[in-house]
């Protein structure tokens, strides 16, 4: 598990949801670099993939597809939202780089 504390792991200079799960995919992508999954057969997919390209109204993109295994009780166990049922990629630490605005 990759452990975070809020206050202190997440930059302040991150204000947006859209921020935070910017900053979420680069980060477990920088840390799961290769942990990849057979999403089909003969298909393995890293499951953290990020990337910038550039769309077809000359902005600037980025990427970020995740792909996370989740506890089988999340069928019929409501008593957690479905994030909660989120499994962890590995225990990587977050890096400091990643930590300062």
């Amino acid at each position: 598990m990759t452990a975070i504390t809020i206050a202190t792991d997440i930059p302040s200079s991150i204000v947006t949801l859209e921020q935070l799960h910017a900053w979420s995919g680069l980060t477990l992508d920088r840390i799961n670099p290769s942990l990849a999954v057979l999403e089909a057969e003969n298909l393995a997919q890293f499951v953290m993939q990020t990337g910038i390209f550039s769309a077809a109204d000359n902005s600037n993109r980025l990427l970020v597809r995740s792909s996370f295994a989740i506890d089988p009780d999340f069928i019929s166990n409501r008593t957690k939202k479905l994030w909660m049922f989120t499994k962890e990629f590995s225990g990587v630490s977050i890096p400091q780089a990643f930590k300062e605005n």
